[in-house]
């Protein structure tokens, strides 16, 4: 259907053509899903690893709109030899203790 007729045949169903597009709406919200990764520290990895010439700027765990400018600037600080591996407390090969979740 379409031009006049379909606007014909949708006159005086708005209300109902609302609530059929808020179910398929609410729906798909529902049937979405995403991966948050998580390190056993609860922070962020970055900067090179030990296999050669492979870096890493993960593991925001949902915060990557927050942390991400500021991760990648630290990685590649941390890949250019800008910062020292003992100055990069995100580096991959760091010690990591079990934390509880909290703001990075």
């Amino acid at each position: 259907m379409d031009g006049p007729r379909a606007g014909r045949a949708a006159r005086g169903r708005g209300p109902d053509i609302c609530r059929f597009c808020l179910r398929i709406a609410r729906s798909e919200q529902r049937s979405r899903a995403g991966q948050y990764t998580y390190t056993p520290d609860r922070r962020p990895l970055l900067g090179p690893t030990e296999i050669p010439g492979l870096a890493v700027n993960t593991g925001y765990s949902g915060h990557g709109i927050m942390g991400s400018i500021g991760g990648s600037r630290r990685a590649l600080d941390a890949i250019y030899g800008r910062l020292k591996p003992a100055d990069n407390p995100f580096r991959p090969d760091r010690p990591m203790q079990s934390r509880d979740f909290d703001i990075l």
